[in-house]
């Protein structure tokens, strides 16, 4: 019989990886794993780090917050984790030496929060049985319950008042019902700027309760997008998955959205007829204004 060494970084089923990838580096006793996804699609899959016996937590390199991990398999081989990573998403996991007094081993919920002693806090997409196996001092037990009462997906729609305004590029106001890419209008076509987006829409009361956590799903952004909700600046977002977490914002009846879009100076420069001219060797500049001292307003972003 021959033994070999497990791999550092496996996928369930020993799976090849389409571009989930990683960086392995030890500090002490510790090990500590940079994952990152280089697919343009979100990677859900079950990762075994070789690193048996050691208890995981993650480090996030967007915020620094760092959180315990509760849900993940102890075998011999080493720690099995499901990885949940939006499109190029990263994350860090740091292995200690240390067992904790109980983890997850199995369950349906989207998100564990919290484990304590007799009681385990997650997040459910749906309606429906959850089921929880917690592990504590070897000994697995299982428990289950019934979510009820989630409401269905709610389509922010309606007449939206859009402004554009950036550098080179007459101030632009209408009401839009349909969102769409600035390129897709001749008149907006090379415009680098910022736009302004509100909407008045109304939200039941089934969708508030303080058991619900709301997320708003921008789409597709283009660059960057600052959203205040009914006065309450919410977060920018900048990267796939475009999500921000509005449950503190979101209210019963009215809601008034804004949202700030800021794109890049590429527009400007592809619409663009001819190269930028320089500087005179005597006397002032003539010609266009070299790129590099273009300014573009920004709204504040």
């Amino acid at each position: 019989m021959h033994e070999y060494l497990a791999p550092d970084f496996a996928l369930a089923g020993n799976e090849q990886s389409n571009g989930l990838t990683f960086l392995h580096r030890r500090l002490g006793s510790d090990d500590i794993y940079f994952v990152t996804n280089l697919q343009p699609e979100a990677s859900e899959t079950a990762v075994t780090f070789r690193v048996p016996g050691k208890t995981p937590e993650q480090w996030d390199p967007m915020t620094g917050e760092i959180h315990p991990v509760f849900v993940y398999r102890s075998q011999a081989k080493g720690v099995e984790i499901p990885i949940h990573l939006g499109p190029y998403g990263s994350t860090c996991y740091v292995f200690r030496s240390q067992q904790p007094p109980a983890y997850v081993s199995e369950t349906n919920l989207e998100e564990v929060r919290e484990l304590n002693g007799r009681e385990v806090q997650g997040i459910a997409g749906q309606n429906g049985e959850v089921r929880v196996t917690v592990v504590k001092n070897g000994q697995s037990k299982t428990a289950q319950a019934t979510v009820s009462g989630l409401p269905e997906p709610l389509a922010v729609t309606g007449s939206w008042q859009m402004a554009l305004e950036g550098y080179g590029f007459e101030k632009l106001e209408k009401q839009v019902s349909e969102l769409q890419s600035w390129t897709e209008d001749p008149r907006t076509e090379h415009f680098s700027g910022t736009g302004r987006y509100q909407l008045d829409f109304q939200v039941p009361e089934r969708c508030v309760n303080p058991n619900l956590e709301t997320v708003l799903d921008l789409g597709e952004v283009g660059s960057v997008a600052e959203v205040t909700l009914n006065g309450k600046a919410v977060g920018v977002t900048w990267i796939r998955p475009y999500r921000l977490d509005v449950t503190e914002a979101v209210q019963t009846g009215p809601n008034h959205l804004e949202i700030l879009v800021t794109n890049t100076l590429i527009n400007y420069v592809a619409g663009e007829k001819g190269m930028p001219g320089g500087p005179e060797e005597h006397g002032a500049p003539s010609g266009p204004v070299p790129y590099t001292q273009l300014k573009v307003a920004t709204g504040g972003l």
